[in-house]
């Protein structure tokens, strides 16, 4: 049986968050913010910033409509290089993200052919948002038979490890200081420490 490891986009093979800070001219209403800000995964429940969840959701998607003819959204550091390496191995190689599918699956596609071509068998949309959250990235993990993943969001992750899954945590200003552990979650600081 070949094994499928599912991939998360924003951040684990994206680097949305800079382009949305450059869109948004690193500013979130009269405040400078830089990515090392960032301190949680949730933006809207960071104090300082005083958003909404509905507003923080609205940041970035704006970000990502504005990228969606340009494709100019970067992809994360050394990710491609060590996405090869476990095709080679003979991984299956997936993604599944939070995005809502009815709004960006032609954008999403495109941007993956263009920075990451013949590396993914299918795209799976969680359709994670505001007005409900379909099945969580656990759920839709088991019905497809999946037990590796590599994640940004350590909520997602801890879920994911929770629910037998191996998860890689890959380290952002959001999660670092996070202190959860679970014997089925690796928390590592870049691509080059993923080791399947």
């Amino acid at each position: 049986m070949q094994k499928i490891i599912w991939v998360d986009l924003d951040e684990v093979l994206a680097e949305f968050v800079d382009y949305a800070l450059v869109h948004h001219d690193y500013k979130i209403y009269w405040k400078t913010v830089k990515r090392e800000d960032i301190v949680n995964y949730y933006i809207h429940k960071m104090v300082e910033y005083d958003l909404d969840a509905k507003q923080a959701m609205e940041r970035f998607r704006t970000a990502m409509l504005e990228d969606k003819d340009k494709l100019e959204v970067l992809p994360v550091t050394w990710a491609i290089e060590w996405l090869k390496k476990l095709k080679d191995k003979g991984y299956i190689l997936k993604i599944v993200t939070a995005r809502v599918s009815d709004l960006f699956w032609e954008y999403t596609q495109k941007w993956i052919d263009k920075h990451y071509p013949n590396i993914f068998e299918e795209i799976v949309f969680a359709n994670h948002s505001l007005a409900k959250e379909d099945k969580p990235k656990s759920e839709l993990c088991k019905e497809h038979w999946i037990f590796h993943m590599i994640e940004d969001n350590p909520d997602y992750a801890l879920d994911l490890a929770e629910n037998g899954i191996l998860t890689y945590l890959l380290e952002k200003p959001w999660n670092k200081l996070r202190p959860e552990t679970h014997e089925n979650l690796i928390k590592v600081k870049s691509w080059d420490e993923v080791n399947f």
